[in-house]
């Protein structure tokens, strides 16, 4: 008697699918694997599997005492199971391991991609997204510190990848100006833009570059150390939409791309302005500020920096 009461109990293969979705809600991705791995090897509840594809965005933290799960490991697993995802983060996880043929497997398997950061990862190469052209709906990417990748993997972003709207080269040490140029000539329209770290690049190429991408909201050229007073003035000109612009470390810069900026009816809607280690700019900034009127000084008053906050 005991005995069929026990075996009449629900088991992984009769569960309901709405048990499955409750346990799901339960565990991190890396418990997810485990049981998807489980399951498969044991051939036990094969429709465990179609709750997968409605995955559509992950984050990998950290392996901090979690589950020990190589980025390999995890990075198969997605390409497998996850068909849909359209928003990876792995600039937390294991970077060691990842190389190019992982990021190729993920542009194959997961043509849905719309937001990728694998930032700091560190070992993969141009090959890794000579495919990226498949991507047709990629919105944003951070390759940050990815120093190996080249004017190639850019060149093929701008040609392939017609919905890009941020990006996110900063300390890419092997880019060059050319970069600059293949963003210029390019038909999509950045409104986030992240250079920062690049000392590489010339002042003249930002330049070029800040008369076609004028629909930046966003831009970081922080410790761009050839950029100069010229190509901000340019930005100041062209970019009329930028809100948050981080010149930090810009030790080319002086007090007249700052007037510039403050004094003619440019960067009308800048909230966000970071100057900290420009040190050819003077604490007469402030003055600027404060002598403009009052509506649009109370917009820049708000405005970030280590000069106007007196921390130099």
């Amino acid at each position: 008697m005991m005995t069929s009461s026990l075996c009449s109990q629900p088991n992984l293969e009769n569960l309901p699918s709405e048990i499955f979705s409750i346990i799901l809600d339960h565990l991190n991705i890396f418990e997810s694997i485990n049981l998807d791995s489980a399951l498969c090897n044991h051939s036990i509840r094969p429709t465990f599997l179609e709750i997968y594809p409605s995955i559509t965005r992950i984050y990998l933290p950290s392996l901090h005492f979690r589950v020990k799960l190589s980025g390999k490991c995890a990075l198969l697993w997605i390409t497998c199971r996850l068909r849909g995802l359209q928003e990876l983060d792995i600039s937390c996880f294991d970077k060691v391991s990842i190389k190019d043929e992982d990021v190729q497997s993920l542009v194959k398997c997961c043509p849905y991609m719309e937001r990728l950061n694998i930032s700091g990862c560190f070992k993969i190469s141009d090959g890794s997204l000579r495919d990226v052209s498949a991507w047709k709906n990629l919105k944003e990417i951070n390759l940050s510190s990815c120093y190996r990748l080249t004017d190639k993997v850019v060149a093929s972003l701008c040609c392939g990848c017609p919905n890009l709207s941020k990006l996110d080269l900063s300390y890419c040490s092997s880019i060059s100006n050319e970069s600059l140029y293949a963003l210029s000539s390019c038909g999509i329209h950045l409104t986030s833009l992240n250079l920062s770290g690049n000392i590489q690049l010339d002042s003249s190429a930002f330049e070029v570059l800040f008369q076609s991408q004028n629909k930046l909201v966003q831009l970081n050229v922080g410790c761009c150390r050839q950029i100069d007073d010229d190509a901000v003035i340019k930005a100041a000109e062209y970019c009329e939409d930028i809100r948050e612009l981080c010149l930090a470390g810009c030790i080319l810069l002086t007090d007249t791309s700052m007037r510039y900026i403050l004094n003619h009816n440019h960067f009308g809607q800048l909230t966000h302005l970071d100057i900290g280690n420009c040190r050819k700019i003077s604490r007469g900034i402030e003055s600027s500020i404060k002598a403009l009127p009052k509506e649009r000084m109370s917009r820049l008053w708000r405005i970030k920096s280590s000069i106007i906050s007196g921390e130099l």
